[in-house]
């Protein structure tokens, strides 16, 4: 064997050590991205999650809470302050759960339905209705048209949470 022959092995070896080489990263490339992927997901319903348990983890929360969907032009600055944080909260949270479904990067449309719906079902409500009128500015325009579409949709089966939830209900 000459050394020409020697060398194209040589050369035949090294494109397959090179091609198995990017093989190996593109399935790591591919593991990670699904990786970095799921935890987005997993943060942004962790934070849409969490904005709706603190809106209603102790009863002056849970009253706040349920006074602002029921009567949000009847409460003082402070007690509209206090509702318009945890609105606000919510309603960041569900932009990160609509933005990952909006990018392609949540693929369960089940899990998402859920989210937008428990949403709606907020905003719906007399307060939440009123909140948003005031608040909605301030989201990109593609995120306030199809909201505002939804909550005033005539055709709409979601029912509000303050006519859902007895516990939301307004005192008598």
């Amino acid at each position: 064997m000459n050394w020409d022959a020697l060398g194209a092995i040589a050369e035949v070896i090294g494109v397959l050590a090179v091609l198995a080489t990017l093989g190996y990263l593109s399935i790591q490339i591919r593991q990670s991205n699904r990786q970095e992927s799921a935890q987005a997901v997993k943060e942004a319903f962790t934070a849409f999650v969490d904005a709706y348990a603190a809106a209603t983890e102790n009863e002056s929360k849970a009253e706040n809470f349920r006074d602002g969907m029921n009567r949000f032009d009847e409460l003082g600055a402070v007690a509209q302050a206090m509702f318009h944080s945890k609105m606000q909260a919510l309603a960041n949270g569900y932009y990160q759960v609509w933005t990952l479904h909006k990018n392609g990067m949540l693929a369960d449309e089940e899990l998402f339905q859920t989210s937008r719906g428990l949403f709606l079902n907020i905003l719906r409500t007399p307060g939440g209705r009123q909140w948003w009128a005031q608040w909605k500015h301030m989201p990109p325009e593609t995120y306030i048209n199809e909201l505002d579409v939804l909550i005033h949709d005539p055709e709409s089966t979601i029912v509000p949470t303050n006519e859902d939830l007895s516990w939301f209900k307004p005192e008598a």
